[in-house]
């Protein structure tokens, strides 16, 4: 499941912080950067998720489909397509996931709290834990995290304090999102 990641989840790491689309309330970027370098159109990361499924052989349900190309829009900056898709989609904790995040990369940071409380003990949230411990190991500084299981809304609150900084600890939190976004597209891709 590896090669989905490798295939879609391109460009760098994913901001902490969007630009506010549409005047929605987001507070910017994480630091002074123009969009990554790399990132692809909505057109492309859609023919990236197929072509993906197609080497897979076999077909996710339709909404399983739409939360993966959603969340591959978040991770190259296309906001309002993943919106939509997860407000079409909301009420089933995979499309609520998505919109928990996306809230989280917009810095509407009450929504998105509203959205992971919705969506509660996601399944892959386990998968995200083992992959957080592993890399402590490796990474000293993912220690912020603590011990304890997976907690969204304290990953949420680190995202809100550091969400202008571009220290370490912000590229920490970074690589952190970009596993979240991996753990959730294995599990989608668990079908």
């Amino acid at each position: 499941m590896g090669a989905f990641s490798d295939t879609v989840f391109t460009a760098g790491l994913p901001s902490l912080v969007l630009p506010s689309p549409s005047g929605t309330g987001g507070m910017g970027r994480t630091s002074s950067e123009d969009p990554r370098p790399g990132l692809l159109d909505a057109h492309a990361v859609r023919s990236a998720v197929a072509a993906h499924l197609v080497n897979l052989g076999k077909r996710p349900s339709t909404e399983t489909l739409r939360v993966l190309e959603g969340l591959s829009l978040l991770w190259h900056d296309h906001w309002g397509a993943a919106h939509a898709i997860a407000q079409d989609l909301e009420g089933e904790p995979d499309p609520d996931l998505l919109h928990a995040i996306l809230h989280r990369r917009e810095g509407d940071f009450a929504n998105a709290g509203y959205w992971f409380r919705a969506v509660g003990n996601h399944p892959s949230y386990r998968l995200l834990e083992r992959r957080i411990a592993a890399s402590a190991e490796r990474e000293p500084l993912i220690a912020i995290l603590g011990n304890d299981p997976w907690s969204p809304a304290e990953f949420l609150s680190l995202v809100r304090k550091h969400r202008a900084g571009s220290g370490e600890t912000a590229r920490v939190l970074m690589r952190i999102q970009a596993e979240e976004f991996r753990a959730f597209a294995d599990h989608l891709l668990r079908f």
